[in-house]
């Protein structure tokens, strides 16, 4: 099961994140700007008159998407997309409420009222075995749409799809949604979930790279937002290992359900290498290493890490050429 998670908080506080979010997978329509998270010290990406987009893969039997959200006026909040085909969710400006439909001629009214200003959890879940789109809201179901055949394989999910009102008694949408904490996985929904980003606060052993633009290692790496160009660890070693620890405590002690790991890198030779990324004693390579910088996703196992003892797992890089 393939599951992709993101809380922001890497593109750090800045207002021009349009780099970093197209080296993350992201792709932009408009201005988008990372603001204040849900939680405390977190993070979140806000649109008006823009939108962003991912891509992923509905090949299996079950698909979900989770996402919270805070509007300051009702309107479109997410589509699902496969060419001209499009399974829709917006808010009801006239009414309030929370329809799905592949066009506004075709929206149908759920029961929930999203409140301005006040963030909601909304969770989408796709199964085609019985052609159903289920939308669920603060982990209440609110209603179940039949699924659009065609929203099928390759699909572009597209928040604040703030086109949608074009041409349409309600007029062009002017809504600000802020979006915080979204999940993409091939199963059935997974619960709203709340996503803390850990970043190194200190070094560990052993530490073989060298770094450049800052003190210490850790401060190479986790401080924000990245600078690409001064500020970096690097090493032309094989085997070379950096390993970190973070002090960053999480914000309750409720389970930690999943565990992800994200890294901005890129190599500077031609020459073929892999990355091997580790959590404590799991690891994941990276092959494919890119001369251009990217983000990477990487999941890892998160059975027995609990609020209590996460503090003390080590992270990080190997190069293995």
């Amino acid at each position: 099961m393939a599951t992709f998670f993101d809380g922001f908080e890497q593109f750090g506080n800045n207002d021009r994140p349009d780099q970093l979010l197209r080296l993350a997978g992201y792709t932009l329509n408009g201005a988008v700007t990372v603001a204040g998270g849900r939680k405390g010290g977190g993070s979140s990406l806000t649109t008006y008159r823009s939108n962003f987009q991912r891509a992923w893969t509905f090949s299996g039997n079950a698909m979900s998407i989770g996402f919270a959200v805070k509007m300051d006026a009702r309107g479109p909040l997410i589509a699902i997309r496969k060419g001209t085909t499009a399974m829709l969710v917006w808010s009801d400006p006239e009414t309030g409420l929370v329809n799905i439909g592949t066009s506004l001629a075709t929206g149908n009214p759920g029961y929930v009222n999203p409140l301005k200003d006040r963030w909601y959890y909304f969770e989408i879940e796709m199964t085609k075995n019985d052609s159903a789109f289920k939308l669920y809201v603060n982990g209440r179901l609110d209603q179940t749409y039949p699924l659009n055949g065609n929203i099928n394989g390759d699909l572009i999910i597209e928040y604040n799809p703030y086109t949608l009102f074009e041409g349409s008694d309600f007029g062009s949408d002017t809504g600000t949604r802020i979006f915080d904490d979204i999940y993409l996985s091939d199963s059935a929904r997974i619960q709203p979930i709340q996503v803390t980003t850990r970043f190194p606060t200190a070094d560990s052993e052993p530490l073989d790279w060298s770094f450049t633009g800052a003190a210490s290692h850790w401060q190479a790496v986790g401080q924000l937002p990245p600078d690409m160009l001064d500020k970096f660890i690097y090493t032309a070693k094989d085997g070379a290992t950096d390993q970190f620890t973070s002090a960053a405590a999480l914000p309750d002690t409720n389970p930690i359900r999943y565990l992800q790991m994200m890294a901005l890198f890129r190599k500077a030779t031609s020459d073929p290498m892999d990355l091997i990324f580790n959590i404590d004693d799991q690891k994941v390579t990276q092959s494919n290493i890119p001369k251009d910088w990217t983000f990477r996703y990487m999941p890892f196992n998160a059975s027995g890490y609990t609020a209590g003892n996460i503090g003390a797992a080590k992270f990080g890089a190997q190069l293995d050429l």
